[in-house]
């Protein structure tokens, strides 16, 4: 993990704390042709705050600072777009670390849903996807992605956030 990071406010959403450094296994561990990856090691992200730091302490919300960590070994489908849609917004280009984190998010539900998407919707930006494709990904997400979150189980949830936990992932993230 980084010595430091200046804890400023910045255009463009978050920052990135690592690279994404991941292992294709489509096709090896799903009979369907959608794209999985593993997580080879931890993928950080800093999101942006909305004052300095001076302002955000008296303000008790220091824990905006925290990092969010996707650990090691996390596997998901990056950006689950219909295949449709491949020609246009492919699942796996210059969104693909903000696909890691909102598939993360979604995973072990650490935050609401509303704020894993605006994650998302900043994460995209600070990946140099345009504000229109972000707001055009971000709103496909709002409208498609509740399925997901309400499917998933209280017990494969917790199963989840165990394997996060074991490996370093973020368990919390601020509202």
């Amino acid at each position: 993990m980084p010595a430091a990071v200046e804890l400023k406010p910045w255009k463009g959403g978050g920052k990135w704390l690592s690279a994404l450094d991941v292992r294709d296994l489509t096709g090896q561990e799903s009979r369907t042709d959608r794209p999985c990856v593993e997580l080879l090691a931890p993928l950080g992200y800093l999101p942006s705050t909305a004052g300095d730091l001076e302002q955000l302490a008296r303000e008790g919300r220091l824990s905006e600072l925290a990092p969010i960590w996707c650990p090691r070994g996390f596997r998901c489908d990056a950006a689950s777009i219909p295949r449709v849609l491949w020609g246009i917004y492919p699942p796996w280009a210059r969104s693909n670390r903000a696909a890691v984190l909102h598939d993360y998010l979604y995973t072990v539900q650490p935050c609401s849903r509303e704020r894993a998407d605006a994650l998302f919707r900043e994460a995209l930006l600070s990946c140099g996807v345009s504000p229109v494709q972000a707001w055009i990904m971000w709103r496909a997400v709002r409208l498609g992605g509740g399925g997901y979150w309400n499917e998933r189980t209280p017990e494969a949830v917790q199963a989840a956030r165990e394997h996060a936990s074991r490996n370093g992932g973020s368990l919390e993230v601020s509202p």
